[in-house]
């Protein structure tokens, strides 16, 4: 019978190439055969580490890394939590060609960055915090200044995560910048302001605009609405000449409501892809939401066809499908993601404001008829559908699934969200069993009457063989309870959990069950009202968790919400962002 080691080596080249290096891990310690395939030169030549089972330092120690450090090209370590300079300047040494690299989101700064370049010179495109220190001011001094543009001048790409008041709302990253002849400079304003805060010894200060084709800026805050001044008000924005580039700028406040304004130059590609109508970009228009600024250097960029192909890939995510229930069309093929808001008869709504009801109420029984969510039409043509459902009404009645619907096994995202919405009691088995590719789910059930959802899907989740990545955002959740169910479910890789009560302290819970049981988890982020030291007994009841099954990639992140203190650390996290909260995201 024939094995796999003895297909050709091409066919198994691109077999290895479409294995994540968990996988590639395993393979390299099964036989001889395999191990002396993926250490020749250029079978392996990116490492990802970022948001999987090998987001920690030791894997640094692993036998396959080892054997394919002195041709690795890229390497990603994006949001790995236990990097620190001592641990990874050994290793870098030995990484002779590599390329691009990402150490975001990481206990890493721009002074790592140096001395990683130092041991590893071939670096051209790099993504690191753009932070100088760890105490909330850092002061630098001018001697300071000149390595940094030393060490700014050696690459092609750059993108620089930070807060608003370092990136934009100073200009002191473009003194920075000041040697550099960059291809591409990317700002990604995501980190909460006033946690490390530069400054520069003042002395005579020239600000000059560093040489870039293109830059792109990502304003993220995906836990509130921010209304931004003009952008000739950003101090970064305003040292540029804007009259010498070519721009757009795509702002949204919600997922489907997105504003664009441009240049002339992008008007009729946003009409015929989006048909969106962009708009001039006026002295008075304030920027809300999130927001991404694409500005290219007019005199350095040739936008042809292939530019706009390219340009229309890059930024397809950003836009949905904006469904109407009272139409026949079907989605286009242009669109992956669809959003409705499913219309409701008026006798099935709630007139009742959430102020006339109260928190002792009991949970109204379901009755038919129900709401029945049939989206059969509008996806027939869909193989794949990510598909963003809001309910902007009460309900009196029940919603529910029926199992013979078409469209349920082409979802492989879906999100739910609603003020007071009423599930049928068989909706979320219904939804687990018949969605067999569902990846991703997000529910939010804020509802006043009871306690919400979050102990049912914990429990109707068991079912799912795909659910990778799930969401529930409810009040009151029992945690102990939450942890016990989502152990059962081994496809889970992310958890996300938020507790809107806002009357109590949430009671905390052991999650020794939770990283036992779920084998391919990877972060928990956890928003509750702690009391400040049971947030600090929770964090440690995980970390002894971790170290007791060894699993240290875990990340986990808990806020206590009316803590100024424990706060994120970030408004926007690339381990939440699978949960597409906004469609703006770096790229």
């Amino acid at each position: 019978m024939l094995q796999i080691t003895d297909l050709p080596e091409e066919i198994l080249v691109i077999i290895v190439r479409k294995l994540d290096f968990w996988s590639l891990c395993s393979m390299f310690n099964t036989c001889k055969c395999f191990r002396n395939l993926l250490s020749l030169h250029g079978v392996i030549v990116e490492c990802n580490m970022s948001m999987n089972l090998v987001a920690t330092v030791n894997t640094l120690k692993l036998g396959l890394f080892k054997s394919i450090a002195n041709h690795l090209l890229e390497l990603n370590m994006r949001g790995v939590s236990d990097l620190t300079r001592a641990k990874i300047l050994p290793v870098f040494k030995k990484l002779k060609r590599l390329k691009v690299l990402d150490i975001s989101y990481t206990n890493l700064i721009i002074a790592d960055l140096m001395a990683i370049h130092s041991v590893c010179p071939s670096l051209k495109d790099v993504t690191v915090n753009f932070v100088f220190g760890q105490t909330a001011a850092v002061l630098l001094v001018e001697e300071c200044l000149l390595q940094y543009q030393s060490l700014f001048s050696y690459f092609e790409n750059i993108h620089l995560v930070g807060s608003l008041q370092n990136l934009l709302y100073s200009k002191l990253v473009f003194r920075f910048l000041k040697r550099a002849k960059l291809d591409t400079l990317k700002f990604s304003a995501v980190e909460v302001d006033n946690i490390h805060t530069t400054v520069l010894k003042p002395y005579n200060i020239i600000y000059e605009v560093p040489q870039f084709n293109h830059f792109a800026i990502f304003l993220m805050n995906w836990r509130a609405t921010r209304t931004y001044e003009h952008l000739s008000k950003f101090p970064v924005i305003s040292t540029l000449n804007l009259e010498n580039y070519d721009y757009f700028i795509i702002h949204t406040s919600h997922g489907h409501a997105v504003s664009v304004y441009a240049t002339s130059l992008f008007k009729k590609f946003f009409k015929e892809h989006f048909d969106i109508d962009s708009e001039q970009l006026l002295g008075s228009s304030n920027l809300v939401g999130n927001v991404a600024l694409f500005i290219w250097n007019r005199t350095t960029t040739k936008f042809d066809d292939i530019f706009f192909q390219k340009l229309y890939i890059r930024i397809k995510p950003y836009f949905c499908f904006i469904y109407r229930a009272d139409s026949a069309i079907t989605c286009p093929h242009k669109y992956d993601w669809i959003y409705a808001e499913p219309q409701v008869p008026n006798e099935m709504i709630n007139l009742n404001t959430e102020d006339n009801i109260e928190f002792g109420a009991k949970r109204r029984k379901t009755a038919m008829p129900s709401l029945v969510l049939d989206y059969d039409n509008v996806l027939k043509d869909k193989l794949d559908a990510q598909l963003s459902l809001v309910f902007k009404s009460s309900l009196v009645t029940a919603v529910s699934l029926q199992r013979n619907c078409n469209y349920l096994p082409k979802l492989s995202f879906l999100s739910l969200a609603g003020r007071n919405v009423n599930y049928h009691l068989d909706f979320f088995n219904t939804l687990f069993n018949c969605c067999h590719n569902l990846t991703t789910l997000s529910v939010e059930c804020p509802v006043i009457s009871s306690q919400g959802y979050c102990h049912t899907i914990s429990r109707a989740v068991q079912a799912s063989r795909s659910i990778k990545h799930l969401r529930v955002v409810d009040k009151e959740p029992d945690f102990k309870i939450v942890f016990e169910n989502l152990s059962q479910c081994k496809t889970l890789e992310s958890i996300y959990l938020v507790d809107l009560k806002s009357w109590d302290h949430s009671k905390i819970a052991d999650p020794t069950l939770l990283i036992k049981g779920c084998s391919n988890l990877c972060s928990v982020f956890i928003e509750a009202p702690f009391a400040e030291t049971a947030q600090t007994q929770q964090l440690q009841w995980f970390n002894k968790a971790k170290t007791t099954y060894r699993k240290p990639y875990v990340r986990v992140v808990i806020n206590g919400m009316s803590s100024i203190k424990n706060r994120f650390k970030y408004d926007y996290d690339p381990y939440i962002d699978v949960f597409q909260l906004h469609p703006i995201k770096p790229i």
